[in-house]
């Protein structure tokens, strides 16, 4: 994949548009229970060999594939990445990122949008009233087996 910057004239879709993409299949959604800093949608992912543009938001994205392989060429923000993901894999998409790729294999994934103010919350307490420490940065390829269990057992 290129390393080139994001097209000027390519609009990025909200996550109600990315939700409703042919090669996105909505499996299920926490939008009927009211949450309000934070959303969960599983989908079914289809392979395409050609570039997407995923979501720009306010919302910060974790991404966890729930089953399947696949090797993703993407752009998160700033960083280009070439990998080979697994069952478990999780991939984190700040707010406010553009990003697009493309994905050799269809795969089942969960989607968990959490609003900056969930996230500021988190940090001024892990960091005693200084939520400005934190920053977050576009990742891919992340696993944690806990994290792994809870999602799994949430999802299914």
């Amino acid at each position: 994949m290129s390393a080139s910057v994001f097209p000027a004239d390519t609009s990025l879709p909200t996550f109600k548009e990315w939700y409703a993409k042919p090669l996105v299949q909505p499996l299920t959604s926490s939008e009927k229970l009211g949450w309000s800093d934070i959303q969960l949608h599983t989908s079914r992912i289809v392979a395409t060999q050609e570039n997407v543009m995923g979501p720009l938001t306010h919302d910060h994205c974790i991404i966890f594939q729930l089953r399947g392989e696949t090797r993703i060429q993407c752009r998160l923000g700033n960083k280009a990445f070439d990998e080979h993901l697994t069952s478990g894999a999780m991939a984190l998409v700040p707010a406010m990122n553009e990003n697009f790729g493309r994905w050799s294999d269809s795969v089942f994934a969960a989607f968990i949008q959490l609003s900056p103010q969930i996230i500021d919350r988190l940090a001024d307490t892990a960091f005693a009233g200084d939520p400005e420490r934190v920053e977050l940065l576009p990742m891919l390829n992340i696993h944690d087996p806990v994290l792994q269990s809870l999602l799994t057992e949430l999802c299914y």
